[in-house]
């Protein structure tokens, strides 16, 4: 048979269980805030040096999956908030009475019954009580806690695949811009420049022209006989 103490052992046991589950919660909201903080700073830098110059199909396949890895992120935000705070209705904590409430109330209890251990029976039944209403209290904010880490953790996988997948883009977004401006075309330019003096020559003129740009790179003038 179970003793009033041992009830009471049990219960305030499972209570500083739920006290120390609360504890590990609180510190670990430094990792999502981290995580986020990471993850923003590299969508800002994909999209502020990302390339939209000619429009092609990995443009659109970037702006998609982005678009969805920021979304994403954006939900890891709020269930961080949720998880710090429960901004829908708060965490409503309840907590063991203060001490000298408890020591106030033994005296009562003491002055109520005349017989001391009917008076420590009640005592301990009613501590018994107040670990329970607290312990339930702090089982109840932690699954919220709990369940509120868990969407966290959900969406920020998702938005990793998603952004794992806009980098691939971004790498080859870099490679095409580099190999379009290191392209050249080679225009043949003949020129037919008429000297007066001497009819029969003319210059025959290469020139080299950057893609993007009107700036001769190269000229080589030769001259030929007509």
């Amino acid at each position: 048979m179970i003793t009033l103490e041992q009830r009471q052992n049990f219960y305030k046991e499972l209570f500083y269980k739920e006290v120390d589950r609360r504890k590990d919660f609180n510190n670990s909201i430094v990792v999502p805030i981290t995580l986020l903080t990471g993850v923003f700073s590299i969508i800002f830098y994909l999209i502020s040096a990302y390339k939209f110059i000619n429009w092609v199909f990995i443009d659109y396949c970037f702006i998609v999956l982005f678009s969805f890895s920021t979304i994403f992120f954006i939900i890891c935000a709020y269930y961080t908030v949720k998880f710090y705070s429960n901004i829908d209705s708060g965490f409503k904590t309840i907590e063991l009475p203060r001490p000298d409430e408890i020591e106030e109330y033994r005296k009562e209890l003491w002055l109520f019954h005349d017989k001391a251990d009917v008076a420590n029976e009640a005592f301990n039944t009613w501590l018994i009580e107040q670990y329970i209403t607290a312990t339930v209290n702090y089982q109840t904010n932690n699954d919220l806690k709990s369940t509120h880490f868990f969407h966290f953790k959900k969406y920020f996988f998702y938005g990793l695949i998603g952004l794992f997948m806009c980098g691939i883009f971004f790498i080859t977004n870099i490679l095409l811009n580099k190999s379009e401006k290191e392209d050249k075309i080679n225009f043949h330019i003949e020129l037919n420049l008429s000297n007066p003096k001497d009819k029969y020559n003319i210059i025959d003129t290469t020139v080299f022209i950057k893609k993007d740009s009107l700036k001769i790179d190269v000229i080589k003038p030769t001259l030929k006989d007509k």
